[in-house]
């Protein structure tokens, strides 16, 4: 039986700053690509956000599309986004062959 890829969305929201964090881990690719849209989908963004990918076990053209989306939504509601990812080697080289290198340049 396949393991079914896993990843987390958590949010915190700083009113007082008027910033919102966005903490997503774990498996972002075609697999889950549904799960993580629905879940964002479903966030109350009110304020500038700062995006954080940590523990990223995998990246595909869809994560990577997901997140793109995501930051002009927010920028279409007149939000600021901020991008951080901790990627590695296997992750970063998916970046390095596509045209989002820059955008995810933290």
């Amino acid at each position: 039986m396949k393991n079914e890829a896993s990843f987390t969305v958590k949010t915190k929201k700083d009113a007082s700053a008027k910033q919102q964090s966005l903490i997503i881990e774990g498996d972002i690719g075609i697999s889950n690509a549904q799960a993580i849209k629905a879940k964002l989908l479903a966030i109350d963004f009110k304020y500038d956000v700062n995006i954080q990918l940590i523990n990223i076990e995998t990246l595909d053209m869809a994560g990577i599309q997901i997140i793109y989306s995501l930051t002009k939504t927010l920028a279409s509601k007149g939000l600021k986004s901020s991008l951080s990812a901790e990627l590695n080697e296997r992750t970063s080289e998916v970046l390095r062959n596509t045209a989002f290198t820059e955008f995810f340049k933290a």
